[in-house]
């Protein structure tokens, strides 16, 4: 959880976002909480595992405005939609042992292993 936040505060400072247009889910089975965010402070985080990622790629798609860019932060342990979104979605690892978590072709994949 601490190597996700510190991601999120990663990517929302390299972009230079601003304000509060960030939109995070929490996601395992369901979606448990949607939050516009500036820093990752501001992320709640619920859910207590057995994650379905289909379920928060449809929910983020079903935003207004529909997201431009999908970023997941996840252990790879999920079942994945099988066609594309219709959006670019970016993958983080957050494993030690990313090579053998397997993503599905259409997704762009970062490994973040623990320093």
């Amino acid at each position: 959880l601490a190597q996700a936040l510190a991601e999120i505060d990663g990517v929302l400072k390299s972009q230079g976002v601003a304000g509060d247009s960030v939109t995070t889910l929490a996601v395992d089975c369901e979606v448990h909480d949607v939050t516009r965010v500036r820093r990752a402070s501001d992320v709640r985080m619920g859910g207590a595992g057995g994650t379905d990622m289909g379920v928060g790629i449809d929910a983020a798609l079903a935003l207004k405005p529909r997201p431009q860019l999908l970023i997941i932060l996840t252990d790879g342990e999920t079942p994945w939609p099988t066609h594309a979104p219709p959006v670019p979605v970016l993958v983080a690892i957050l494993s030690r042992i990313t090579e053998t978590v397997p993503l599905p072709t259409w997704a762009i994949r970062v490994d973040c292993e623990p320093g």
